[in-house]
């Protein structure tokens, strides 16, 4: 049996992002809020959705362009936007290693237990 995720309103999903952001030690200007409200194609913010963006967007700076400030306007071409970050900023191989040992491993694993698996990669 499957839980249905119902999308979020306006208002839950501005008190996430602001609450989310909050624990990142983060601000967003407001129209940067806005843009992550309003990025989805079908105004149907899923907690899910909102999470990545919140993540995302923390890396906006205050004056980073509006126009630079892009997020996907899906549940999926937004992970996919996110792995391709992660890609920049780590590595296409790390990325796709660590990824790889997580979904390999039947219940997860622990930071330690990551590092110890990545440092016997070559």
């Amino acid at each position: 049996s499957f839980l249905q995720v119902l999308p979020l309103d306006y208002t839950q999903s501005k008190d996430i992002v602001t609450s989310r952001l909050a624990r990142l030690g983060r601000t967003l200007t407001p129209d940067q809020q806005e843009k992550l409200l309003t990025s989805h194609q079908r105004g149907q913010l899923t907690p899910l959705y909102v999470r990545i963006a919140c993540d995302m967007a923390a890396r906006w700076k205050s004056y980073t362009p509006l126009e630079k400030c892009t997020l996907a306007s899906s549940t999926t071409t937004l992970i996919k936007q996110f792995f391709s970050q992660l890609e920049k900023t780590h590595g296409k191989i790390l990325v796709s290693h660590t990824l790889s040992y997580i979904t390999a491993s039947k219940s997860g694993l622990s930071t330690n237990e990551l590092l110890d698996v990545l440092s016997c990669d070559e």
